[in-house]
């Protein structure tokens, strides 16, 4: 397919399952259409992080959906200023993946209904697939450097790194109110996802032991491709991380490993 010259962008406002509103972009081909991506992105990357991969994704014929979850990118509520914003927002890591994540893919399917829907989840959002039952809606799903997070599937040397990590920002996130970009996020994030985050690493199986109702390994469609993309020197989701993410899945999986 030669690759198409014009990439149309429009701002959407997407409601989330309890009723949020959450800031989106749907980048498309100016012309035809042959596919919609749904990216859902990592911890704390708002939706500008993708945006270059969804211009080259337009380019090749797909629609992509960027969306931020809620207190991340675009996503926040009410007036002031955007650490007041973030201090007063009750978002937690359990509505991303359950709420927000949700509404982007039915968003995305509504827009078009015709259309082939593929998944690509980087780090958290490669996780959220796992858990939400729109997966039996894609034709395809991409996970990029995912990983379980329960810590003891880490090497020892990074498993020690991050316990104490994540024992240090809880007293902080509660000084601050929020969690602070430069506590190693990149980007400042409501307090409640990044407190919720820690509790969900030090549970044994990770979103297996937090979601006791979901079964795993989760069934998933053999119609449906399956396709995980590690890279090998990766300190936040190494190889026996990631290989605890794909024992979620009931498939034969084998990873690309760059």
């Amino acid at each position: 397919m030669p690759p198409k010259n014009e990439t149309a962008f429009e701002e959407l406002s997407i409601v989330a399952r309890d009723g949020r509103p959450l800031a989106a972009t749907l980048a498309h081909p100016a012309d035809e259409i042959h596919g919609a991506i749904v990216l859902l992105g990592a911890v704390g990357a708002p939706r500008s992080y993708y945006r270059a991969f969804a211009a080259y994704a337009a380019t090749r014929g797909f629609a992509v959906l960027l969306g931020d979850y809620r207190g991340c990118g675009d996503s926040l509520l009410g007036e002031g200023r955007r650490r007041e914003q973030l201090r007063r927002d009750p978002a937690t890591l359990r509505d991303w993946v359950l709420r927000d994540a949700p509404a982007f893919v039915a968003a995305l399917a509504g827009r078009f209904p015709g259309l082939p829907l593929h998944g690509i989840g980087h780090s958290l959002g490669g996780q959220t697939f796992s858990l939400i039952d729109e997966i039996e809606r894609f034709s395809s799903v991409t996970v990029v450097t995912a990983g379980s997070g329960d810590l003891r599937s880490y090497p020892p040397h990074l498993r020690a790194l991050y316990t104490a990590q994540l024992t240090a920002v809880i007293p902080l996130i509660a000084l601050f109110g929020y969690t602070p970009g430069w506590l190693g996020l990149r980007y400042d994030l409501p307090a409640g996802v990044v407190a919720e985050w820690s509790r969900w690493c030090r549970t044994r199986g990770y979103v297996a032991g937090v979601f006791p109702e979901r079964p795993f390994p989760r069934p998933i469609p053999s119609t449906i491709p399956l396709r995980f993309f590690d890279v090998a020197d990766d300190r936040i989701a190494p190889p026996p991380a990631t290989e605890a993410l794909r024992r979620l899945y009931d498939a034969p999986i084998r990873p690309t490993v760059w």
